[in-house]
């Protein structure tokens, strides 16, 4: 589990998270739709990032305060992002180019 002075994942947690996935998928004889996952996970990640920054940011949500919100979690997805990426040498596809990261 990530500890609060931590900012690594916790690898166990995230592959039972995929097992998970994978069982859920086969019990509806169906295969995992990568996008909507990711919309799935990322609508998942946004409330968890709400609520790990209740305990800093007091009642009530600022203008200010949801823009530093939004900017953390972007900061946090393009970080983790950023290390998927270089974990498995994923080929990125720009245009018609072709990018390995």
């Amino acid at each position: 589990m990530l500890d609060e002075a931590s900012s690594e994942p916790d690898t166990a947690l995230t592959e039972k998270i995929l097992q998970l996935i994978g069982i859920h998928h086969q019990a509806l004889e169906t295969a995992p739709a990568p996008a909507s996952l990711r919309d799935t996970l990322l609508a998942v990640a946004a409330l968890l990032h709400l609520e790990a920054a209740k305990s800093g940011t007091g009642p009530g949500h600022t203008k200010t305060k949801v823009k530093h919100l939004e900017k953390a979690f972007a900061s946090a997805a393009r970080e983790r992002l950023r290390a998927a990426i270089q974990a498995s040498g994923h080929i990125v596809v720009a245009g018609n180019a072709r990018l390995k990261h």
